[in-house]
Formats: structure tokens, sequence, C-alpha cells
């Protein structure tokens, strides 16, 4: 079964991307999904857990409107097992009746999970784009986008580079805008209040946690459906969908993937005599929120950022699984590209979040002294931008020739 619940055995691409995400690199898949947490009015995500307490119940109700779809379902779980739904009812107080085939037994846990609808944003990427009247550029001009504005999706039309957008620049507008200029996303992340995963940890009476990897005793296992995770030793260390935890204050903390999911732990623990000994538990995360990835988005377009860093990761695995050599990702705190400089000028103790991924390939230079990756005319990398065609060629020879002196 796909990670992505939009990347299906049906679809073209489904090898390819089953392939990159089998793919490990630094903790964390060679693709991840697009952070959001921002959905489609109505149609929220769901993860609504309960005990059931009347043996055989098959009729529950979910505390929220939801209205699944032909490619995302509701999808329920007895006990770990998915259990096929009969009907899906929506009720005048606002909640969903949700008939199951089969009976329930007293005590179990069932699991109501629909992923949602995210809603979509278009990102204006170029340094002004035209909102048009029509799909036309001679048509009349309802408003203009600068770089990093963005406009409510509506839609993309079959006929021409155009998407649809509404709400610029007063609520109520709809026009449509080139897609050249701009790039449709997930409507993005809302980060206030947002929390990783986590559970207590689970200690005997008279014992405390204990954290100590060098004795030879017992070392701390953490794994999720017999895959390790690796420890790190703060929040900030945790990434999107990667294969980290880590252990603050007797609690355990790992990524948005695993809200809800049952861990596999092991600690050590310790008492006043100086006793050791293993504590083995099975530990269910929770947040009340959090950010979501399990969607690639294969429709969205890529941007050169993302581009670059998948590079990136194709790099340190290729020197993981060909040389003894390890990539050296040495980040500087200059670029050559007026607008990344700019970006690191303005606060050079917190720069953007990919520039450890870009900064190592920014300094990479072809054996005829070309750099890897080039800049536009006006120096500019333009990293929001969409990547052309061209662009993709060029840069694949250039990578091409790269490769071939490195692994001389």
């Amino acid at each position: 079964m796909s990670k992505f619940i939009d990347v299906t055995a049906d679809k073209w691409f489904y090898n390819d991307i089953e392939e990159l995400m089998s793919i490990y690199v630094d903790g964390s898949t060679f693709y991840s999904g697009i952070p959001y947490n921002k959905f489609e009015d109505g149609k929220e995500c769901v993860d609504y857990e309960i005990v059931n307490t009347k043996n055989g119940e098959h009729e529950f109700y979910i505390p929220k409107k939801i209205t699944p779809t032909s490619t995302n379902h509701l999808i329920v779980y007895v006990d770990g097992v998915i259990v096929a739904v009969d009907e899906i009812k929506n009720q005048p107080d606002g909640t969903t009746y949700v008939k199951l085939t089969r009976g329930v037994a007293n005590g179990s846990i069932v699991r109501f999970f629909y992923a949602g609808e995210p809603s979509y944003i278009v990102l204006c990427c170029a340094d002004e784009a035209k909102v048009h009247s029509a799909m036309d550029v001679n048509s009349s001009v309802v408003g203009i986008m600068k770089k990093g504005d963005t406009a409510k999706y509506v839609d993309r039309p079959e006929n021409g580079n155009w998407y649809k957008v509404k709400d610029f620049p007063y609520a109520g507008v709809e026009g449509f805008v080139q897609i050249g200029l701009t790039r449709q996303t997930a409507g993005g992340a809302d980060w206030n209040g947002v929390t990783f995963p986590s559970a207590p940890l689970i200690i005997d009476a008279g014992y405390w946690y204990e954290y100590d990897p060098f004795n030879g005793i017992t070392p701390e296992i953490v794994k999720w459906k017999g895959r390790p995770l690796q420890r790190v030793s703060s929040l900030s260390e945790i990434t999107y969908d990667g294969l980290e935890y880590c252990i603050i204050n007797n609690r355990l903390f790992a990524n948005y993937s695993l809200n809800n999911e049952v861990l596999d732990v092991t600690v050590l623990e310790k008492n006043s005599m100086g006793i050791q000994k293993p504590k083995y538990q099975r530990l269910r995360l929770k947040s009340d929120k959090i950010v979501y990835v399990n969607r690639f988005f294969p429709e969205v377009l890529a941007s050169k950022g993302e581009l670059l860093i998948s590079l990136n990761h194709l790099l340190k695995n290729v020197f993981a699984r060909y040389t003894d050599v390890k990539f050296e990702n040495k980040v500087l705190p200059y670029s050559r590209f007026t607008d990344v400089q700019e970006l690191l000028s303005k606060n050079p103790s917190n720069p953007p979040w990919w520039w450890k991924i870009v900064c190592p390939l920014e300094q990479l230079k072809l054996p005829d002294g070309r750099w890897l990756i080039e800049g536009d005319e006006r120096g500019r990398l333009n990293i929001d931008m969409p990547i052309t065609r061209a662009e993709l060629a060029a840069l694949m020879d250039k990578f091409r020739i790269w490769a071939i002196e490195a692994f001389k």
C-alpha cells in the first residue's frame, strides 16, 4: 500500500514514486509529501477513535460532518484491522452516522480515518503576475500579484496555460493567471498550536527513566511496525516524515505521520538502589493538531527548489551506495545568487530551511569551470519558480558530466 493516498496502483507514476519512497536519506524518504493542514470547507481530516462499549455494535457516530469520495474513502479500523463500511449519512446535528458490515466486540478499539480534501493556493513566483478577466493576455486586468502573493485556487482550465483564481485582490473577484508566472500548491500548514504526536513513558513505581546507551546493559529501542526509529536529541531534529524520535521530560515524541500510531518501545529504568532493567511498552502517539504529509500532490507543479532538494538526496544516496566517501553538506553564510543572498542578509541567524540542502549544490563545478547550478541573467536562483523542461534538461546533462568526473 502506498504511503500517499493520491498515489495509487492505477497511476502511470506509481512504480517510480514507490521505488523512491523506499530509499531513505539521512533518516527520511527520498520524496516527502507537502506539509498542509488547511482543508476545503466541510472536508477536514478526521482521525477519531473510540473504545466500543456494546458487544456486537455496528452503528457509530463521528462528531463531525465528513464527505468521503471515491478517491478518498472513510477507513475504519477495528483493533488495527480494516472493516468494510455499509452506510454513511450526514446528520442534521453535524455528526456523521457510520454503519459497519459486521458487529464489533465490547472493548475493541474503533478508529475512523478520513484524510480530508486539502485546499489549494496559487503562489506568485515571478516579480509580477497579472490576473486577467479571461484566459487572454489582452483581456482586462483585475489585479496584480507580486512575488510571494497567494490567491485562492478555483480551477485549472483544460484550455491554455492558466489557473483560475479568486479573492484577489478583493474578496469575490475571480480571474485567470498564467501558470508560467505562478504555481499551484497545497494551501499550506497553520503552525499555530501544532505539536508533534507524543505519549508519556510508562515507568514502574520507584523507578525513573534512564538514558545510558554506553553501559552495555540494554539499548533503547523504538520501533514502528518492526522498523526502528532513530533517536535524536531535540524536537527540531524530527523531520516531517522521517524515522526520528526524541524523549523529553519522560515523554516520547515522533513525526506527524505517526499520529495515532502504536510504537513498540523498550527503555531503561533505574531505581535508587542502582538497579537497572529494561521496560517494554506499547505507546500510542497522539496530537490534537498536526501537519499532514500523506499526499504527494502529483498534479502540482514542482519548483526549482524541490528539484534541487531531490538532487541533493540523489547525491547522498549515490555516495553512500557506491563510495566510502560521505557527501559533504558544507553550509556557508553567503550565496552566489542575489535573491538568496538577500534572504540570508535579512536574517543571518535563521536562514531559509532549504539553504542547508541547496548550499552544497551551489558550490559544485564542472571540469571546465562552469557551475553545476546557474542563475538567470540577473544572477537570481528563483528557487520558487516552476522548473522548465529546458532548465531540467540542462541541469541533468551537467549533473551527468559532474558525476562522471566525480566517480572516476
